[in-house]
């Protein structure tokens, strides 16, 4: 599962024993995320495997980009609902694969 938490664009990235501290915000299985990548929803350049992160710069533009996309495609729907999480906060997001 890659699992998203809420993090202010100006901390660092954690260390694994911190990550408890943020707040999680929902998660994404593998079969799901890689229908994004194909989808063109998520950039390639995002693996899985590898953790990253989206300021709230890029998730706004994120948001931006899925309000146009179907509200029928439960794959969107569970990025959507991360994504409207973290913009409510105005922060980033970072994202962990356990």
């Amino acid at each position: 599962m890659l699992d998203f938490y809420l993090i202010p664009d100006s901390e660092p990235t954690p260390r694994p024993e911190k990550v408890d501290e943020l707040e999680y915000i929902g998660g994404i299985d593998e079969v799901a995320y890689t229908r994004l990548i194909k989808k063109g929803i998520i950039e390639n350049r995002y693996e899985y495997y590898s953790d990253f992160r989206w300021s709230s710069k890029e998730v706004k533009q994120i948001a931006e980009y899925l309000k146009n996309k179907p509200n029928d495609d439960s794959d969107i729907n569970i990025l959507k609902t991360i994504i409207e999480r973290t913009l409510n906060s105005k922060t980033g997001i970072i994202s962990l694969c356990d």
